[in-house]
């Protein structure tokens, strides 16, 4: 049975659709603002349907129900594919924007990130069809970061920190909504079920403490499924007992060379199952508590999941 409470989409359609809301200026008057988004959701779900990335009829009676989350203007261009040799030295950079964050901190193409905001890029792995898992932590950690920002690169063989300011925006939860294909659905039964359903959230936001040494973490799987979209940081879940499978995203300067490479080079070592009871209306927020790198080289006793946060939040 399917964990989330919204009908099945194909992820790239719903980040298509989400990135597109997403580059709408709000600032335009409302008829504007109205039409510029109608034009923007109507392209995108033809363009989908039209290169068959979706069926047609997986759109009819369809309601997404999108949180809200954050984007930055960075101006980074990153590797989106997984390279396992490449994935050892962290995500690699390709293109940098003129005038952009990115270049007025000093990134340079043939950089390698190790970490952003103190979370671990490097041995992340691939998540599916060979997408490379540091880039999407990239861009979710990047996301929540609203000031400076601390990248620690590799470029030549030499470790640099760079620094630049991000200014974050906050963008409000959306509704997509797709009628029937025929008047015989009446806008009633099943359909509107779906909308009065009652979930949880889990988290990785990161809302920990240093002085607890706690770090970000990243949900790589709830209940054996990647969660998505992939933009996201929180994700919806029917309550009852989750298996969150999680990886930790630990700044790199914790660790000596010795520990940092073996954290490197085995997959599985940051890697934990943490289970959470979830009830209705309530988001519970993940982090990595560190608990020193003694055990790292004997097993992976050296970081557990914590929820480090409950917080009572409306979910429909």
């Amino acid at each position: 049975m399917h964990a989330y409470l919204i009908k099945p989409l194909h992820r790239r359609a719903l980040s298509s659709l989400v990135a597109l809301a997403a580059c709408t200026s709000f600032a335009l008057a409302s008829e504007d603002t109205d039409r510029r988004v109608s034009d923007a959701l109507q392209a995108a779900v033809a363009r989908l349907v039209e290169n068959g990335e979706i069926p047609l009829d997986a759109l009819q009676d369809l309601h997404l129900q999108l949180d809200a989350f954050n984007t930055v203007r960075f101006g980074a261009l990153v590797e989106g594919r997984f390279d396992s040799d490449s994935d050892l030295l962290g995500l690699k950079v390709l293109a940098v924007a003129s005038d952009s964050p990115a270049q007025k901190m000093g990134l340079q193409p043939g950089d390698h990130i190790q970490s952003v905001a103190g979370a671990s890029l490097v041995g992340l792995g691939a998540l599916d069809a060979q997408q490379a898992r540091a880039a999407v932590v990239f861009k979710q950690v990047l996301s929540a970061q609203n000031g400076d920002v601390e990248l620690l690169v590799q470029r030549n063989g030499s470790a640099l920190a760079l620094h630049t300011t991000v200014n974050a925006l906050s963008l409000p939860s959306m509704q997509v909504s797709f009628a029937a294909a025929t008047t015989s659905h009446g806008g009633g039964g099943s359909g509107g079920g779906r909308d009065v359903d009652t979930c949880g959230r889990i988290s990785q936001l990161f809302v920990g403490s240093r002085s607890r040494a706690e770090f970000p973490l990243v949900i790589i799987e709830i209940d054996g499924k990647v969660p998505g979209p992939t933009r996201a940081d929180t994700f919806r879940v029917a309550p009852g007992l989750r298996r969150v499978t999680v990886a930790e995203a630990i700044d790199p300067r914790e660790f000596s060379d010795v520990a940092l490479a073996r954290r490197s080079r085995d997959g599985s070592a940051f890697r934990h199952d943490i289970q959470i009871d979830v009830d209705a209306g309530v988001t519970y927020r993940l982090a990595a508590r560190f608990n020193g790198q003694v055990g790292m080289l004997r097993d992976n006793s050296y970081w557990q999941p914590v929820v480090v946060s409950e917080k009572a939040e409306g979910c429909r």
